[in-house]
């Protein structure tokens, strides 16, 4: 069958009574459908016609955001059915499915964090729910029956077939579990593993997953197919009663449906996040987003909403605006006019984007009508990072800077990857300003572009030789990595010190002492030549070694894309992982330091992985394991520099903030590493804002950083772990997820107890956030 010869789903209704996101849909029939919410409700739903729905009850009793819905079938004991709902209050409660009555039926307590998946066994009577507390519990007639530990992160989803559950987590698995034990673990996605669906007649199951892919297993654990064609997060897949087709719903705003391995359909919905989808008895599709909107979609004319109501949902999708960070970069002189429009599509929901006027628009095609639909405007993304255009060029950054009272502010163009000096004699040689501005000037970039101080850091004295030698990341004061388009001023071209955190850019750790640390190192490598000569360097590697100091001393891109190798490479990680403990330190060291400057160790993501892990988990509680997880958390902090070490703390992102855990161990007595450790949250912190973080991570990150605060007492570290929860609770979600976490009543008590300024404006602007 052809992809137009697929009956095509349309809008059948839009239910409106949900004051907050719909996180959760399930039917009972196809006539009485659920939804549960985060404004804390479930709402059972009548059809009162062929495309209309009216409440039927609202049902009360969480005390918190819902997120997980289940339905039992009639029996003899509740002839009519049951509904399960999951919440972030740590409960399940379970209500009459006829709509009678507002109360709980039961009411579930077992679980120690969020509830966020729950499922009905084939026997009817057994509910299996998953949560944040990384667990799965099986609940027999209402009371806990057994509790499933394996998983490493959250638990997202579960489903059962006989007397076996699958579960899917945050930790990128999916565990099969018989008897209360693991008997497989399945794995393939690379990203958090959101939704389970079984498809009928134990043909296996689908997942879905952070990764944007959706997976087809067999029940033995062999992957069949991989589904490409959502373009964000995928949260939640289901399968129709009969097994003909799927559906999936995503961060991308969209419903698509899958047909024979094929995206057959896609439908946009006008909010940022579609939630959960599931479908109907009658073969319907039932979905929930952001917008607080319950959706069924059908492909039964009689069933199809009124026209009024399909127009009206139709121009709010086109109304939607994307940000211009969703769809990539976009040069607005590359894209065509609206007469590309006249040229048929090549697959269903394929998405061009075309210029009408000076708005950019995306349009998707809709195969099975043979037309283009425009599904949004898109508009710029606040701190996307865009270039900056200065004399017809686009420049990273063009600075504002007054050079006199009374005169107008000199433009300061400046790309990243420009020596600072070059740049600062062409502005002055353009501006016709004295030379002795140089330095001044080249000052004044690099405290901008590389960051403003965070506050100054104490020195670290040598634990082996002294404070007046080789200090291990001594005066290494965090510098940032800003996005462009930043404008500075000051009477003379001079940086001033940052004090409102939220403007704050990537935290560095780039300071050292070159010589002393290569002086170290060699001294090392000719000590193990005599005790330990197996693990010495080699001439070849001692080279190395030289040339990546050499190099450090003028670092850049282009330097480094030139002159470092694999095997300068390969030379530092022998230092890191088969030196004692005690001499490793001067190899971390200078990772830190080659981390901002090159994609090299990115290029072999799992190797730099094992080397982080194997600092920061190494057994010991000596000063030489200390200081050698201090560094190796800088050396996280410095990944933030680059795209490459970007995406690399992204796509690793819980197992980082595993490691950040690991290295935490006694830094309440290390100042160095309570401010490294508070620097990698602030990092974070700031990645949320420009990438699409899913919540669990961003709810992990808070309570890390709640357990930090409450440990630490070092006014700098406070400062940038108080800092980074202005950026980690950028949603209402978030703001509630920091009720629970009572993160108010930390910051205020923190703020009380501290003298340092910065801490307590930090926490005045944190405060006002949530």
């Amino acid at each position: 069958m052809s992809t137009s010869q697929i009956p095509q789903f349309q809008l059948s209704a839009a239910l409106h009574a949900h004051e907050k996101d719909v996180r959760a849909v399930a039917a009972s029939s196809s006539d009485t459908v659920f939804s549960a919410s985060r404004d804390m409700s479930v709402i059972a739903w009548s059809r009162i016609s062929s495309s209309e729905f009216a409440v039927l009850n609202r049902l009360s009793g969480h005390s918190h955001f819902v997120n997980a819905l289940a339905v039992f079938p009639p029996s003899a004991e509740h002839l009519n059915g049951l509904v399960a709902s999951g919440s972030s209050d740590k409960t399940i409660n379970v209500y009459d499915a006829s709509g009678v009555g507002t109360d709980p039926i039961y009411s579930l307590i077992g679980h120690t964090d969020n509830v966020c998946a729950l499922y009905v066994s084939n026997d009817k009577t057994t509910l299996i729910s998953g949560s944040w507390d990384k667990t799965v519990r099986i609940w027999k007639n209402f009371q806990l029956s057994q509790t499933l530990n394996g998983h490493e992160q959250a638990v997202w989803s579960v489903i059962s077939f006989g007397d076996q559950v699958l579960s899917a987590s945050a930790d990128k698995s999916i565990k099969l579990w018989r008897d209360g034990q693991c008997v497989h673990t399945f794995k393939g996605h690379t990203d958090v593993v959101r939704g389970l669906a079984l498809i009928p007649n134990g043909a296996g199951f689908l997942s879905c997953a952070n990764d944007g892919t959706i997976r087809r297993w067999t029940l033995d654990g062999e992957c069949l197919e991989e589904l490409h064609g959502h373009t964000s997060f995928v949260y939640a897949v289901a399968v129709s009663h009969a097994g003909d087709f799927a559906a999936s719903v995503g961060e991308d705003r969209s419903l698509r449906i899958w047909h024979g391995g094929q995206c057959v359909q896609t439908i946009y919905h006008p909010c940022t996040s579609v939630w959960c989808v599931n479908t109907l008895p009658n073969g319907d599709i039932i979905t929930g987003g952001s917008d607080g909107t319950v959706r069924l979609f059908s492909t039964s004319k009689d069933r199809a909403a009124s026209s009024d109501v399909i127009e009206a949902f139709n121009n709010d999708v086109a109304k939607f605006a994307i940000p211009s960070n969703q769809v990539g970069d976009l040069d607005k002189s590359k894209i065509p006019s609206s007469d590309a429009l006249l040229t048929p599509g090549k697959k269903d929901g394929e998405v061009k984007m075309v210029k009408v006027g000076d708005v950019v628009e995306a349009h998707q095609w809709v195969a099975g009508e043979s037309r283009w639909e425009k599904i949004g405007e898109v508009v710029d993304a606040v701190g996307s990072g865009r270039k900056q255009t200065f004399a017809g060029r686009e420049y990273d950054y063009v600075f504002d800077v007054e050079i006199g009272e009374g005169v107008p502010p000199l433009k300061l163009p400046y790309n990243a990857n420009e020596n600072p000096y070059v740049a600062a004699q062409d502005f002055i040689t353009r501006n016709e300003l004295p030379q002795d501005y140089l330095d001044q000037v080249a000052n004044f970039i690099t405290s901008n572009v590389q960051g403003v101080s965070l506050g100054p850091q104490s020195g670290y004295s040598d634990p082996f030789t002294g404070a007046g030698r080789y200090i291990p990341g001594g005066g290494g004061a965090v510098t940032g990595s800003g996005s462009g388009g930043s404008s500075a001023n000051s009477s003379a071209p001079s940086a001033a010190r940052a004090t409102n955190s939220s403007a704050l850019p990537f935290g560095l750790f780039q300071a050292a002492n070159l010589i002393a640390i290569n002086s170290k190192l060699m001294q090392f490598d000719s000590e193990l030549k005599a005790t330990n000569p197996g693990v010495a360097l080699s001439e070849e590697e001692a080279t190395s070694i030289e040339k990546v100091v050499t190099i450090l001393q003028r670092p850049s891109e282009s330097v480094f894309r030139l002159n470092f190798t694999q095997a300068d490479l390969r030379a530092l990680y022998k230092v890191i992982s088969t030196w004692p403990t005690a001499q490793r330190f001067p190899g971390i060291d200078l990772l830190r330091l080659v981390l901002p400057h090159t994609t090299l160790p990115m290029q072999n993501p799992d190797e730099l992985a094992r080397i982080f892990k194997g600092v920061v988990e190494e057994g010991g509680d000596g000063k030489a394991v200390d200081v050698n997880r201090m560094l190796a958390t800088r050396a996280v902090s410095n990944l933030f520099a680059t795209d490459a070490g970007r995406k690399f703390v992204f796509d690793r992102r819980f197992e980082a903030l595993g490691w950040m855990k690991a290295a935490s161990k006694g830094f309440e007595g290390n100042k160095n590493t309570a401010v490294a450790l508070a620097t990698v949250l602030f990092n974070y912190g700031l990645l949320t804002k420009s990438s699409t973080v899913d919540e669990a991570f961003i709810i992990e990150c808070l309570k890390v950083s709640t357990d930090f605060i409450g440990n630490v007492n070092d006014a700098e570290a406070l400062f940038r772990a108080i800092s980074a929860l202005q950026h980690l609770v950028a949603t209402e979600y978030l703001k509630e997820a920091a009720e629970l976490l009572d993160l108010k009543t930390l910051v205020r008590s923190t703020a009380a107890k501290s003298s340092d300024s910065r801490v307590k404006t930090a926490a005045s602007e944190t405060l006002n956030k949530l």
